[in-house]
């Protein structure tokens, strides 16, 4: 896989997301086919679910990290764990209805090209939510 292209903001292409998904999906779950077919920039002001996501995402990384400051956070990561029925820090099965969340390991080559270059040194797990119907 070519290394990837910074935008002007200093992020790398989205396509390079997309790809380094679709390869984790493939090679984890053996699934002979992209199961993610767009990623797209949105301004998640405009959009009142993106707006959720930002909150259940940044809860999840929350937990993920090891912080316990925020009384606020905290109280919301204990109703979704009760909602849910687990600990946040416990993977999902891809079956689950409703709200999972799963963790991949990128090869050091791969963090590189699909984090924002400005972030803090990364974790040895990317963090990803899923919802379904």
């Amino acid at each position: 896989m070519k290394a990837g292209k910074l935008t002007a903001d200093g992020c790398y292409w989205l396509e390079d997301l997309k790809n380094h998904l679709n390869e984790y999906f493939r090679d984890k779950y053996s699934i002979d086919r992209n199961v993610v077919s767009n990623v797209e920039p949105r301004d998640a002001r405009l959009y009142n679910q993106l707006q959720i996501v930002d909150v259940l995402l940044g809860a999840v990384g929350y937990v993920w990290e090891g912080y316990e400051q925020s009384p606020a956070k905290l109280e919301l990561i204990k109703h979704i764990e009760n909602k849910r029925g687990k600990k946040m820090t416990v993977d999902s099965l891809p079956s689950e209805k409703k709200f999972n969340i799963w963790k991949m390991k990128l090869s050091p080559q791969k963090r590189k090209n699909a984090l924002r270059p400005k972030l803090a040194e990364p974790t040895d797990r990317t963090l990803g939510t899923g919802f379904s119907t």
